[in-house]
């Protein structure tokens, strides 16, 4: 009777493990809709995800059962996946993914909204330098062909010295 617990707690967390594989895959197909990618990028998670669920159901079968690798185990990680899948994924994905885009439009147009003074005080601004600055080029460039004078002058006091 033991056994048959045994067996039936490892097809039973295998499901949830199959489950648990698809929630993740969904949360690299919702990255994939909010930043586009190529193909390579696409290929490497994809390589990746096989790599860490691979590890994930070592790590299930090992603990559970010893590391001894059974048929309905596999088949209880497939029918999770499946299951799972088949019900709510593209519902979620879909959702979470416009949710994503609508909360980055969101802040962007807040941040516009915010920024928009800023930038138009900073144009004003830029405008008022522009215009001191022609008014008073002559005036400082007069300064500064007296400063570079006197500057050669101690340079030759200091050098003599």
């Amino acid at each position: 009777m033991d056994a048959i617990n045994l067996e039936v707690k490892l097809f039973l967390s295998s499901v949830l493990w199959g489950i648990g594989l698809v929630i993740l895959y969904d949360c690299i197909r919702i990255f994939r809709r909010v930043i586009k990618h190529n193909k390579f990028w696409a290929g490497f998670e994809d390589l990746l995800y096989w790599a860490v669920s691979a590890v994930l159901i070592f790590q299930m079968m090992y603990r559970i059962n010893d590391g001894t690798i059974r048929g309905f185990a596999i088949v209880g990680v497939i029918i999770g996946m499946t299951l799972y899948h088949y019900s709510i994924s593209e519902w979620l994905v879909y959702t979470t993914a416009k949710g994503v885009h609508k909360s980055i439009l969101g802040t962007r147009k807040t941040m516009y909204f915010i920024m928009r003074p800023v930038v138009w005080i900073g144009r004003r601004l830029c405008w008022m330098l522009g215009f001191f600055t022609k008014f008073l080029a002559r005036p400082l460039s007069f300064f500064r062909k007296s400063l570079q004078k006197i500057w050669k002058q101690v340079k030759i006091a200091v050098v003599k010295k």
